[in-house]
């Protein structure tokens, strides 16, 4: 269960770092095929954990080779543009301060006398972390109908093709800049992940516990 929530914050740094590359207008933002790639070596090794369990520093390491063999990979393919080298930096980055924001929660917590407890106040620290990278959860609250999920913050976006039922629970990545009138009401919009779906919807539709 440790290892599930690692690999999901483990996702969320890689949406976080790219989120951060599409917004600085000083580099080049990145083919979305690198991202993708990282994602799928991510999956790869949480499917070799189901049958060898690793220890949580060596999940830290074999991440940190996926973003380097990941780099090599883009810096070697003549058909997609080599990415700024900042953008595996800040990977790299990432990677070491949730290993770091791990570590020191754990040893704030050493009285800990009962391994059953001692898995669950790990848990929630992950659990913390995962919201510190940008991520929280809330349920949608579109009064019995259900809510387009648009490509973009935008009104005029695109929608996916999957709707988010009343009373659905999903994760919040982040949030727009600017903000739309609904209904009277000024509301943001929220960046969302729902079954593996990315998109946007108004932060008015949401409730949090």
């Amino acid at each position: 269960m440790i290892n599930e929530l690692l690999f999901k914050v483990f996702g969320t740094v890689v949406d976080k770092v790219q989120e951060m590359n599409k917004k600085d207008e000083h580099i080049q933002t990145a083919d979305k095929s690198i991202f993708n790639d990282l994602k799928q070596k991510i999956e790869t090794t949480k499917s070799e954990v189901s049958t060898a369990p690793f220890g949580n520093e060596d999940l830290y390491e074999t991440l940190k080779k996926h973003i380097n063999t990941t780099q090599v990979t883009n810096r070697e393919n003549p058909e997609v543009e080599t990415a700024d080298v900042s953008v595996f930096d800040n990977l790299m980055k990432e990677i070491e301060e949730l290993k770091s924001k791990v570590a020191t929660q754990e040893s704030k917590n050493t009285d800990t006398k009962h391994t059953k407890a001692q898995s669950g106040n790990v848990l929630e620290r992950l659990e913390h972390i995962d919201k510190y990278t940008g991520a929280q959860q809330a349920m949608t609250n579109s009064m019995g109908g259900s809510l387009s999920i648009r490509l973009k913050p935008e009104i005029s976006s695109p929608a996916n093709h999957v709707r988010l039922p009343d009373d659905t629970l999903i994760n919040v990545l982040e949030y727009s800049d600017h903000t739309i009138n609904l209904d009277g009401k000024t509301s943001r919009w929220a960046h969302i992940e729902f079954n593996g779906q990315r998109g946007w919807i108004p932060e008015s539709y949401l409730n949090f516990n």
